[in-house]
């Protein structure tokens, strides 16, 4: 009797069998080995890649590409001040009265002036009354980021300087002084600033100023005296009449 040994007898159809099997798992092996080789190349590719971006990673200063430095400019310096006028609308100064003294500032962040009690701002045109009790030398000083600047002005005191004969019901001169003061050093140039009436048709100064001067209101013109000098502002209207009014620059000795 045949012996059951449970194995398959070894014919052909099973040793086929058996044989494809066995190619197929060395196929898989085959595969595995493939894809743990490729997985061990990309493995190895990322580590040196990591190895090269550490210290890129670390560091990223030494890794950026280095930028231009800004331009440097050059600070602009800050404009000195500057006072474009300091003036008193009447000179001397009879005893007890007042003057109005009237400054112009620009690039000024502080104003002073010596003497005076109250405060004063920076202003392109500002006036302030004053009553000297005696010859009293006014000091404006402009302050500013740029630096300061001072200016005088004295005042006198006595009677007003007589003016000549006009009509007293409508004079057609309404002002005329020197800006600046009334005491220049020599060859300082000198301006004059006058307002005359609507009616005013003509104006004329003695000694003769630089080019024609026109009648309205706040109208100048600049003369260079070398020796003390009187200025005589003649007005005239349409009807023959005049009007005269006289200012005196004295030249600083």
């Amino acid at each position: 009797m045949a012996e059951t040994t449970g194995l398959e007898p070894a014919t052909s159809d099973v040793t086929g069998r058996r044989s494809n099997q066995l190619s197929y798992v060395s196929a898989r092996s085959n595969s595995r080995i493939a894809n743990q080789h490729r997985l061990r190349k990309q493995l190895h590719w990322e580590v040196t890649m990591l190895r090269l971006l550490l210290p890129c990673l670390l560091f990223s200063a030494a890794c950026s590409t280095p930028t231009k430095p800004a331009a440097q400019t050059t600070p602009t310096a800050p404009k000195p001040p500057r006072i474009t006028h300091f003036y008193s609308n009447a000179n001397p100064v009879a005893p007890g009265q007042s003057a109005t003294l009237c400054y112009g500032t620009d690039d000024a962040t502080e104003v002073t002036l010596a003497p005076y009690d109250d405060t004063l701002k920076p202003s392109m045109n500002r006036c302030i009354s004053v009553t000297p009790t005696r010859p009293t030398t006014y000091t404006l000083t402009a302050k500013g980021p740029g630096g300061q600047t001072t200016s005088t002005l004295s005042l006198a005191l006595g009677a007003p300087t007589p003016s000549a004969p006009a009509s007293p019901a409508s004079p057609l001169i309404t002002s005329f002084q020197s800006i600046g003061g009334g005491v220049v050093p020599p060859g300082k140039p000198v301006q004059f600033c006058y307002s005359t009436r609507p009616e005013t048709i003509a104006v004329s100064v003695t000694p003769p100023a630089v080019g024609p001067l026109r009648p309205g209101q706040n109208q100048c013109f600049t003369a260079t005296p070398n020796k003390t000098t009187t200025y005589i502002l003649t007005a005239r209207d349409a009807a023959g009449s005049t009007d005269r009014m006289q200012v005196t620059v004295t030249i600083a000795q």
